[in-house]
């Protein structure tokens, strides 16, 4: 059986989507499987027929969309189309650690799972670094 095909989708208000996709191009080479939309700028003022028309043509057995803000107007849209396409797997709180993750551990097998062990990892990675506790040696950060 073949792999299942994975498609990526970064959503975002304004151009944080197309940062995004630059740094992880930066960090991780030119990636085939993920498109973003600006939502409501430049080429992307009609963010809903965009993003509609995309899925329509998707070839992809899962799409994978990670948003910025839940409650938003990109956020909302897309959880909507959740709700008749159950391709779509839909993330809100984007950011780079939670792509990373996504596009190194998720390969559609148990991809409930796979996305729920990605979404912890990013997590894991906020840190209000004032608070580490460097007194006791247990600075547990790597350098990157």
């Amino acid at each position: 059986m073949n792999d299942p095909k994975i498609e990526y989708v970064i959503a975002t208000h304004s151009k944080l989507a197309i940062g995004l996709l630059s740094t992880i191009e930066f960090i991780a080479g030119k990636q085939k499987n993920i498109t973003c939309f600006t939502a409501y700028v430049d080429h992307c003022l009609d963010f809903e027929n965009k993003i509609d028309d995309y899925i329509s043509n998707s070839k992809a057995d899962y799409i994978i969309i990670t948003t910025d803000i839940f409650g938003g107007s990109v956020n909302n849209h897309l959880l909507e189309l959740t709700k008749s396409d159950a391709r779509i797997h839909l993330i809100c709180g984007v950011n780079l650690p939670l792509i990373l993750s996504l596009i190194v551990n998720v390969k559609g097998k148990e991809i409930d799972n796979e996305i729920k062990i990605s979404v912890s990892e990013a997590q894991k990675g906020i840190i209000y670094c004032n608070a580490l506790d460097n007194q006791n040696g247990s600075n547990e950060l790597d350098e990157f």
